[in-house]
């Protein structure tokens, strides 16, 4: 019997129809396996389906010891740059051309404890370096015509803001460290997108650079989950 079966027709008794809809529902059989777990109770049958699949998300933080690896996610399309061993590579493991770096592992940022807040807290961010157009700095095509930039780089900070340095940070996730620092106690992990980065910059007014004819541009990096 099929769905379409069980319909309802015009002008048909209730009765019947509900009848119908009865036999159907005895003809259903569940089968348990590991996926579905089926419990008969004296008020009547449990039928929950386990789902084991996790959702695979864009810059899902995982910590080793002393090692932090990161997803692939993009930001602007571009991919995030990691500095291991002083040599910047992209998270996705592929040289700037975009093509598969054979034999090696997926870059790790080496965590350095001691730079934790003073609630043991340690973020793993973006940091950005803007552009005057508006947006990311330094991007260009690689041989595989995808846009690159080794501007776009996953960083350690003591703070959700990040220093005060003129770069833009967006925190990833954050890190609780043990009283003693020796190890890392919980992963938060607080992006599950891929970003959109902008930079909106302020020009002094006149009136700024009346009281300081020094004053810079300023402005704001805006982060937004795509």
């Amino acid at each position: 019997m099929t769905t379409r079966e069980i319909k309802v027709r015009k002008g048909e008794k209730v009765r019947d129809a509900w009848e119908r809809l009865v036999r159907w529902v005895d003809s259903l059989q569940i089968i348990p396996d590991d996926g579905i777990d089926v419990r008969v109770t004296p008020h009547g049958t449990i039928v929950r389906v386990r789902d084991h699949q996790m959702f695979r998300h864009p810059f899902r933080v995982m910590v080793s010891g002393s090692s932090v690896r990161v997803s692939p996610g993009t930001v602007n399309d571009l991919i995030p740059v990691i500095t291991e061993n002083a040599i910047k590579r992209r998270i996705d493991n592929r040289d700037k051309d975009g093509n598969r770096e054979t034999g090696k592992d997926y870059p790790a940022l080496k965590l350095d404890t001691k730079k934790a807040s003073k609630d043991g807290r340690i973020y793993i961010s973006l940091k950005v370096k803007q552009s005057v157009s508006g947006g990311i700095s330094g991007v260009k095509e690689n041989k595989a015509g995808e846009q690159v930039s080794d501007n776009v780089e996953i960083v350690q900070t003591d703070s959700a803001k990040g220093p005060l340095d003129g770069f833009g940070y967006y925190p990833l996730a954050f890190l609780r460290a043990s009283s003693d620092g020796g190890s890392i106690e919980e992963v938060f992990q607080i992006v599950h997108h891929n970003i959109r980065y902008e930079f909106q910059e302020r020009r002094p007014s006149e009136a700024d650079l009346k009281k300081d004819p020094n004053a810079k541009a300023a402005g704001r990096h805006l982060f937004i989950p795509t």
